[in-house]
């Protein structure tokens, strides 16, 4: 009754100060007064709120910018391995607005009762952070993140232990892909719970299981409890399981045969069979054998036989296995010396020993121009295909004709160029237009009868059916290409002023890989022809000592083997 009464008092007396229209604006400004106090509080009092699991302090900015500037790292989990991971170079960011929106929505009590935030502690709220997500950088994060928590299975091995071998298992590998890692992450950042994401990836199984070892281990065992016995004649080598690991090598995943230590181990015993053979010297004079020393025969054994053999055991032992060998002789090494007489016998003699030792096909002719007189020739008689050769033999009956009346070398036969003009460029340079406007000019079959009329009786240019059609090749001998080569020296086969000018174009001639190159620097006069596989030259060399036409006719040869040919007879005739 007490209470009813004092409550009752209590209302009459706001009442009255409120029905007073000058108290109740007093009351009304104290109200207001008392909420703005509320109000500068709310914003510029310090507040502590937890946010990613950390307390931050400040006012509504500070704690905003800290926020936002928070480097967050998380880790990023895939079986075995992990990685520590900013979230910023993945294109994964703070959501600004969300964050400043929740700072803002704090503390709602503190808006409605006044001087509540001096006395409830607000940081029992924890603000929950929302991301925004540069897919393009995450994309390319996410190869990379893909790329370092991959690892590969690793295989099974062998390892030595005391006693023998044994197998080291083998460990499953996983591959994740990165559509995975940004699925995952995309995901994990809609509603982070933790600071750790995990990802599943794909098994990769190991290529090389312990299982498929044991076969391995099996052999390593056989050797550790088997002899080999190899014979050679009436010697005998035992191996023992010592002896026999030495040749063997362990990897990771096999057990190989060590060829260097076996050939190592047979060398040894070569030592007690091979024996050496020795020379047995033959002296020729001329093809004629003149003298012959006798060397010992040597012995020898298989040794890549033996190493097979031993290899094929390694695989499959079998304890006390014999493996059975016989040497043999080795015949003496033969040498020989050959002498050559400076005479036309000597001359054949080195021209048939070169032929037979050096690959290709050839015909050869040699003549000494001067008081010498050596002359030798290797299948000189045999027709072949002349090539551009066969230039020396136009020219000089093109110089023949004229010199008879008959054509003029004045004549243009192809363009502007003369018949002298083709001379001079089918020899030095070997053109080949001209040379056949040249033929066409004279007329084949005029050339072959004045070739003929010269006594040339092996040399045929005309290749022509009647309607130009081609029919063969031009042919002829090294004989008589070294037939002409002597006329025109002795100067019996032209006039002197023609005679000097065809032999001039021929010391002109700008091929000079053949002949010339074998001369030791001699004036050389000379023509070459090649035309597919075949190689030919046909000159006059002027020695120090002598000088001699030569002749080379060759097939499937080359310019270094004329060369050479070329400086074997300049050093038999100097």
């Amino acid at each position: 009754m007490v209470i009813k009464i004092r409550l009752k008092s209590i209302a009459h007396g706001i009442w009255r100060v409120v029905s007073n229209k000058k108290n109740l604006i007093v009351f009304a400004l104290f109200l207001l007064l008392l909420f703005g106090v509320q109000l500068g509080l709310f914003f510029i009092t310090e507040q502590t709120v937890s946010y990613n699991e950390k307390e931050l302090s400040g006012t509504d900015e500070e704690v905003l910018t800290a926020i936002v500037s928070e480097d967050v790292t998380i880790e990023l989990v895939h079986g075995e391995k992990r990685l520590q991971q900013r979230i910023a170079p993945m294109g994964i960011n703070i959501n600004e607005d969300v964050a400043a929106e929740q700072l803002q929505d704090r503390k709602p009590y503190s808006r409605l009762i006044p001087f509540v935030g001096l006395f409830i502690d607000g940081s029992s709220l924890e603000l929950q952070p929302q991301y925004t997500i540069d897919e393009e950088k995450l994309h390319a994060a996410s190869e990379e993140i893909a790329a370092a928590l991959s690892y590969d299975a690793e295989d099974a091995g062998l390892a030595e232990q005391e006693g023998g071998l044994v197998a080291t298992p083998e460990k499953e590998g996983s591959m994740l892909s990165s559509d995975v890692v940004f699925r995952t992450l995309a995901a994990y950042f809609s509603n982070p719970q933790d600071k750790q994401v995990v990802f599943a990836g794909k098994s990769v199984s190991a290529e090389l299981t312990a299982e498929e070892l044991k076969s391995i281990i099996e052999t390593y065992q056989s050797l550790l409890l088997s002899s080999l016995i190899v014979q050679v004649d009436d010697r005998e080598y035992v191996l023992g399981p010592d002896e026999i690991l030495g040749l063997v090598e362990i990897t990771s995943d096999s057990l190989q045969f060590s060829g260097e230590a076996a050939t190592e181990l047979v060398g040894q015993w070569t030592k007690d069979i091979v024996e050496t053979s020795g020379t047995t010297k033959v002296t020729y004079v001329d093809d004629k054998e003149t003298d012959r020393i006798i060397g010992s025969d040597g012995r020898g054994f298989n040794t890549d036989e033996m190493l097979q053999d031993i290899a094929a055991w390694i695989d499959n032992p079998t304890d006390g296995e014999v493996l059975s060998y016989e040497s043999f002789v080795v015949p003496a090494r033969v040498v020989e010396d050959r002498i050559y007489t400076a005479t036309s016998a000597g001359l054949k003699s080195l021209l048939e020993n070169w032929i037979s030792e050096n690959a290709g096909t050839y015909s050869v002719y040699v003549e000494e121009l001067d008081s010498g007189g050596r002359k030798a020739a290797v299948h000189d008689d045999i027709s072949r295909v002349m090539a551009s050769t066969y230039k020396v033999f136009l020219s000089a009956v093109a110089y023949h004709l004229a010199e008879n009346g008959e054509i003029s070398l004045n004549k243009k036969v192809y363009g502007n160029s003369t018949v002298e003009d083709c001379i001079r460029l089918g020899i030095i340079n070997s053109d080949n237009p001209c040379m056949i406007a040249l033929g066409k000019y004279i007329g084949w079959a005029k050339v072959d009868s004045t070739i003929a009329a010269m006594g040339f009786k092996d040399t045929v240019l005309n290749n022509y059916n009647s309607d130009g059609s081609f029919n063969g090749d031009k042919t002829s001998t090294a004989r008589d290409m070294a037939q002409i080569l002597k006329q025109l020296s002795n100067g019996t086969l032209l006039s002197s002023a023609n005679t000097k000018k065809l032999l001039g174009y021929m010391a002109q001639d700008i091929y000079d890989d053949g002949i010339p190159a074998g001369s030791g620097g001699s004036n050389v006069e000379h023509k070459v022809g090649f035309l597919y596989a075949l190689k030919h030259d046909m000159g006059i060399v002027y020695a120090p000592e002598s000088t001699y036409v030569l002749v080379v006719l060759s097939d499937n040869s080359s310019w270094s083997r004329i060369a050479d040919v070329s400086q074997e007879i300049f050093t038999f005739l100097n």
